[in-house]
C-alpha cells in the first residue's frame, strides 16, 4: 500500500511536470495512472486533487467537456470532505470554462459562488482574481457599473496582497470603462 501511494504520487508529480511544459497529453496519461491508484487506495483528498489536475490538463488541450467532467467529480468529493476552499477554486475553474466558451452569465454564476466562500475564508488573492474576471465579464456584457464595482474590489485586494502586476492590470482595465 505504501509503494502504491508513492507510485501514485510520482505519477502525479510527472503529470505536473509535463503540464508545466505544456505537454498536456503526457500530463493526462500520468494523472490517469495516478487516479487509478488513488481510487484503489480510497484517498479522497488525493483523488479530488487528481481530478482537478486532470481538469486543468484537459483545459490545456481545449477539451472543455472532459475538463468540466473532471472538475465536477472533484467538487463532489471536496464537498463530501468539507473542503470549501477547494470547492471554491474548482468553481472558479468551471467559471473559466464557461468564460472560454462565451457563456458569460454562467461564468459569473460560478465565480460568484466561489467568491462567497473565498471572501468568508479570507482568501484575498483568489478573491482578487475572480473579482477581476467577473468585472471583465460584466464589461463584455455592457454592464459598466457592475464591471467597475468588481474591478475596484479586485484592485483593492491586489493592493492588500501586494500583487503589483494585478494592481497595474486592473488599473488598465478600469481605464477602459
Amino acid at each position: 500500500m505504501g509503494i502504491d501511494r508513492l507510485t501514485g504520487n510520482q505519477y502525479s508529480n510527472l503529470g505536473v511536470v509535463y503540464g508545466l511544459q505544456s505537454q498536456y497529453g503526457k500530463a493526462i496519461d500520468f494523472y490517469e495512472k495516478s487516479l487509478e491508484i488513488c481510487l484503489r487506495l480510497g484517498n479522497q483528498k488525493t483523488t479530488a486533487n487528481t481530478y482537478g489536475n486532470l481538469g486543468d490538463a484537459y483545459i490545456g488541450i481545449g477539451n472543455y467537456t472532459a475538463a468540466r467532467t473532471m472538475f465536477h467529480k472533484a467538487v463532489e468529493i471536496m464537498t463530501s470532505m468539507g473542503d470549501e476552499g477547494g470547492v471554491a477554486l474548482t468553481n472558479g475553474n468551471l467559471g473559466f470554462i464557461c468564460q472560454s466558451e462565451g457563456d458569460a452569465k454562467q461564468a459569473i454564476a460560478f465565480y460568484k459562488q466561489a467568491l462567497t466562500v473565498l471572501e468568508r475564508i479570507g482568501d484575498k488573492y483568489n478573491s482578487a482574481r475572480f473579482n477581476n474576471n467577473v468585472g471583465l465579464l460584466y464589461y463584455d456584457l455592457g454592464q459598466s457599473v457592475e464591471a467597475r464595482i468588481h474591478l475596484l474590489k479586485a484592485q483593492k485586494l491586489y493592493q492588500i496582497v501586494g500583487d503589483n502586476q494585478g494592481v497595474w492590470k486592473t488599473t488598465q482595465e478600469l481605464q477602459r470603462l
